[in-house]
């Protein structure tokens, strides 16, 4: 019994510590990125320029929504390929890929139509602009493309290749930056450098989805295709998609908000301080949600061992991630204020006050990661869907009245102040029940 316990303890670890390793070796490079992509913006465009980019490529982070939560069907099938009853993660794959090739269609024709009717730019609380409500149509469009292709990334994880996906998420940063470096030498607009996200992830998700085809031994036309023409009407995907449709739009929904509430109730300088602060924050959070995915697998496949999942073995993974979010966050408020000054050059001050705020959320976050990924069952995943919506909802109200206060810094503290009462503290007690408290 101890030898399983210990096998167990380092199955946990393992999978987390190597993406998380995975991700602060990328986690530099893609801080660089987007720093010095800002520092060139800036002297390009000015920090109202840089505002307007943030608010456009903030669109990005609505990728997982777009997938309509089908994406965690296909990471869970592949995850639980060879299990008894488990379903047919080809059979899975090709649903879920017909559906969000539908999605995706849907995605690109209300892009398009909000562009010709001038919403984007009232939307995100920009001048009105035609031009620049055309080119925030072609961003959907190249978004909407990489719906589909983004299912590579989803069954890399299931295969417990989760660094595999940290890659070809690094590798988007990169093709962004090799995309504003070119556009700078050309005097090009904000209008300009905005697809550069949008083509770096488009880019990205399509190789992922060769390698991914690749290592899964599974032929995208020979089976996929094939399957797909057989018919699907005896596969579904609602229990797990239903729930992470949920979840998966709540999450882009609380952080991008943000920048939209301090645009209408605060300054630009205020949506530059938080974006400039986020972009440190952000592959921080990038790092610790990388090693909770990799938990996903691992957890779904001891749910079905006769011990099942044990408290000490949860707990294990949450102190592992305290403790690394912990360091992280005290390494975020000593270095904010110095590289803020320099890829600002001094033009974007940030608050003490921001920064600990978006510290104490890191640490916040770091210790959600490992419950979520416990509480990953069809059951459990609805009751999270619905946590997530209380939160969402306590959220904004209360990100709005902060704003107005606060400034940058009244969001976050909002979203921590949220987070923390309508998400983790009911997940501490959900798992609490459902582990076993021996060994």
């Amino acid at each position: 019994m101890q030898v399983r316990s210990k096998f167990l303890a380092n199955e946990v670890l393992r999978g987390p510590l190597w993406s998380m390793l995975s991700k602060l070796m990328a986690a530099p490079l893609v801080a660089v990125c987007w720093l010095v992509a800002a520092r060139i913006l800036i002297g390009d465009v000015d920090a109202t320029g840089y505002a307007t980019y943030m608010l456009v490529a903030g669109l990005v982070t609505v990728l997982p929504f777009a997938d309509l939560g089908m994406g965690a069907s296909v990471m869970d099938a592949f995850a639980r390929r060879g299990e008894p009853n488990a379903p047919d993660p080809v059979r899975v794959f090709a649903k879920t890929w017909k559906l969000l090739c539908f999605s995706a269609l849907v995605i690109a024709v209300v892009g398009v139509a909000m562009g010709v009717a001038g919403f984007w730019t009232t939307l995100l609380g920009l001048p009105a602009s035609r031009s620049l409500n055309s080119t925030i149509s072609i961003c959907t469009v190249l978004l909407a493309i990489g719906v589909p292709l983004g299912l590579g990334q989803r069954v890399l994880t299931g295969l417990g290749k989760n660094h595999y996906t940290i890659f070809f998420q690094s590798l988007s940063a990169v093709v962004m930056f090799a995309l504003v470096l070119i556009l700078s030498q050309t005097e090009s607009s904000v209008h300009a450098y905005v697809l550069a996200p949008f083509s770096g992830l488009l880019i990205a998700n399509f190789l992922s989805l060769i390698v991914a085809l690749r290592l899964s031994e599974v032929r995208f036309r020979e089976e996929i295709l094939a399957v797909s023409r057989s018919g699907l009407s005896d596969i579904s995907v609602r229990k797990v998609a239903g729930p992470m449709l949920v979840i998966t739009l709540v999450l882009p929904l609380a952080y991008q908000m943000d920048r939209v509430i301090l645009s209408h109730a605060a300054s630009s300088d205020a949506v530059a301080q938080y974006s400039l602060s986020y972009q440190l924050f952000a592959p921080l959070l990038g790092v610790l949600g990388s090693a909770g995915a990799a938990l996903w697998p691992i957890f779904a496949k001891q749910r079905t061992m006769a011990m099942g999942l044990r408290r000490s073995t949860v707990a294990l993974a949450e102190g592992s991630f305290l403790a690394v979010g912990s360091c992280m966050a005290i390494g975020l408020v000593l270095v904010t204020p110095y590289v803020a000054g320099a890829v600002s050059s001094s033009q974007v001050h940030i608050s003490a006050g921001l920064t600990v705020a978006f510290a104490t959320l890191l640490v916040l976050q770091a210790a959600s990661y490992p419950l979520a990924m416990v509480l990953t069952s069809a059951h459990e995943l609805r009751i999270q869907a619905v946590l997530h919506v209380g939160m969402l909802l306590a959220n904004l109200p209360l990100s709005v009245v902060l704003a107005f206060r606060l400034g940058a810094s009244g969001p976050v503290i909002a979203s921590l102040l949220s987070v923390a009462v309508a998400l983790f503290i009911p997940q501490v007690w959900r798992v609490l029940r459902l582990t076993r408290s021996q060994g």
